[in-house]
């Protein structure tokens, strides 16, 4: 309607402009040359507003929400709208830091979504870690993708949520941009941020809220942003019942922690989980809040009546001076940093949000099982946690076991020798000590717990499908035989093939995202996925233990690991006590 006043005001002014130009004024006078270039220049501007606004606005302007109107930017060619740095919820900064989301003021005039908005406070995603701090801590955003000529069809909604360890990452990396994803999908991508590091994750009671928790606000940045789109994703053409979830890494430990939470499932109809380190989420509160009370003390704010405050005005570079940096949290392939002053504050179970283990709640049934479930991981995942690790003897890899046998300690809570380790990851099995080592930490962290958490889905009749990535992207660069390292199935999901400096828009790998991109999408559009020359992908069974493995060939295979996952998939489910 306002671009139907726009053209009907310019087609005026042009009627007027074109009257007065045709009169016959007096020759050689300085009026009359001054009003020729004023209605030139009048007519000019007109002209490029109007062309402007009809660029931007042909079905992406003045989309009404639930705060205002938002207007994005029309793509032209691709037949897209994108809407880049909507706000979801008020900006978490002085009052509203260590406290969970709260709605953003309501806005009059079409909210400009022209440009992303900046990511959260953090230490950029790096293999290597950086001590430059970016980010603001006004940075709860969210970025849309919409096929503008879907019509009165409400598309299917995928929702994604980013990785990086609770420490690092935006919705709006060039590698997440979802206009190759909604286009070729027919879907309506949504991505955004949410907090990292301490400001998201930091808990001390005396930041404690009604419901006696503390911590996790990034976890409720999460939740909050998929109320947003279930509340206003209808308006950009989604199908607010038809929402999938999808991430990678700790992303999809979010949205397996989000399965088994009551608050947040029944807003979301299915879910894809990328490389999921399942039990990364592993803390008590209390065990938060201690480590929250020791930063507060060595920030200056240990005095419990006044800590709350004192950390809301500390200046934000200084809190993060104590946060550990880069892409090694605790959690890490590599092992902890049990440095008391390098804290790396990661989301906690509180018992609301987060009522307990993902695993071990999915064990006892105790999740949705209404949502439709798509998982996986890539072969080689924690190569690219270890291109610098120098494990060349047989010695070398014995000392690396201890480490690894706290963790499932640790995380899983189950008990296991080194020697049964050391018999099930023998270096004479493999080319070299290394390999051993990677092959190992990839089962126990991302293999493994996967696989035990297919079988405890289709064990309480969930259809549920399960994968292996394969694909090795590039042989170049840094990347030279990573194989198929954590992460990089992401560019294929995405269709986008710029990723951690690299350029890899080969003809086999664009051809390999075109099913990959079917196959989640159709996944999201009816809870089967389908692809075009890609085999019928049958829901896991754990008595066949079936799954896809996608490579340059995508074929249907059984066994993932068998030997060694059904070895450690007895200690960590048995670990939850029937």
């Amino acid at each position: 309607m306002l671009n139907n006043i726009i053209s009907y005001i310019y087609r005026i002014i042009k009627s007027i402009s074109m009257m007065i130009l045709s009169l016959e004024w007096e020759s050689g006078t300085l009026f009359a040359g001054f009003m020729r270039i004023l209605i030139i220049l009048l007519l000019t501007f007109i002209t490029s507003a109007n062309l402007c606004y009809a660029r931007n606005n042909k079905h992406c302007a003045n989309i009404p929400t639930d705060r205002g109107p938002v207007t994005g930017v029309d793509l032209g060619e691709n037949d897209m709208c994108e809407y880049r740095g909507i706000p979801y919820a008020a900006p978490p900064v002085g009052s509203l830091r260590f406290e969970k989301p709260v709605p953003h003021a309501e806005w009059q005039q079409p909210y400009l979504a022209y440009e992303f908005g900046p990511e959260c406070l953090q230490y950029p995603m790096s293999i290597f870690p950086s001590r430059k701090l970016v980010g603001s801590e006004d940075c709860l955003y969210l970025n849309i993708w919409q096929p503008n000529d879907a019509g009165a069809e409400l598309l299917p909604v995928m929702l994604f949520v980013h990785g990086g360890g609770f420490v690092s990452g935006s919705g709006s990396q060039e590698i997440y941009r979802g206009n190759r994803l909604s286009e070729q999908g027919r879907v309506v991508v949504v991505t955004f941020n949410y907090r990292l590091g301490a400001m998201g994750f930091l808990a001390h009671p005396a930041l404690r809220d009604s419901k006696g928790t503390s911590g996790n606000y990034g976890m409720y940045d999460m939740a909050y942003a998929v109320s947003w789109v279930r509340k206003n994703i209808e308006y950009f053409g989604g199908d607010p019942h038809n929402i999938t979830l999808f991430g990678e890494s700790a992303g999809a430990v979010s949205i397996a922690n989000f399965i088994a939470s009551p608050s947040v499932s029944a807003m979301f109809r299915r879910a894809i989980m990328q490389s999921s380190p399942m039990m990364m989420i592993y803390r008590t509160l209390d065990e938060a809040e201690k480590e929250g009370s020791r930063a507060a003390e060595m920030l200056g704010c240990g005095d419990p009546a006044t800590a709350a405050m004192c950390l809301r005005q500390l200046p934000a570079d200084k809190i993060y001076g104590i946060v550990r940096s880069g892409m090694t949290p605790p959690s890490s392939p590599n092992g902890k940093n049990n440095s008391s002053e390098a804290f790396s504050f990661q989301p906690n179970i509180d018992g609301k949000l987060i009522p307990g283990r993902a695993l071990e709640i999915i064990n006892k049934g105790g999740f949705s099982s209404d949502i439709g479930i798509m998982l996986g991981v890539n072969r080689d995942e924690t190569t690219i946690f270890n291109i610098g690790r120098d494990l060349r003897t047989y010695d070398e890899f014995r000392s690396s076991l201890g480490p690894n046998v706290e963790y499932i300690r640790e995380r899983y809570g189950a008990e296991v020798e080194p020697s049964d380790m050391l018999r099930q990851y023998a270096p004479g099995r493999y080319k070299t000590p290394k390999r051993a080592y990677i092959e190992m930490t990839t089962d126990t962290r991302f293999v493994c717990p996967t696989r035990a958490a297919a079988r405890l889905f289709a064990e309480n009749n969930i259809k549920t499908y399960l994968y292996m990535f394969t694909k090795a992207p590039v042989e170049t660069g840094f990347a030279q035989g990573l194989g198929a390292f954590h992460g990089c199935e992401l560019p294929f999901v995405f269709g986008n093939f710029r990723f951690m400096g690299l350029d890899f828009k080969t003809r086999s790998n664009r051809a390999l995202s075109r099913r990959v991109i079917d196959l989640w999408t159709t996944f999201a559009r009816t809870g089967i996925p389908r692809a075009f020359e890609v085999p019928d992908w049958r829901p896991y069974s754990a008595e066949k233990d079936n799954f896809l493995l996608i490579g340059d060939v995508i074929e249907t295979s059984e066994g993932m690991n068998r030997e060694k996952c059904d070895y450690l998939e007895g200690l960590l489910v048995g670990s939850f006590g029937g």
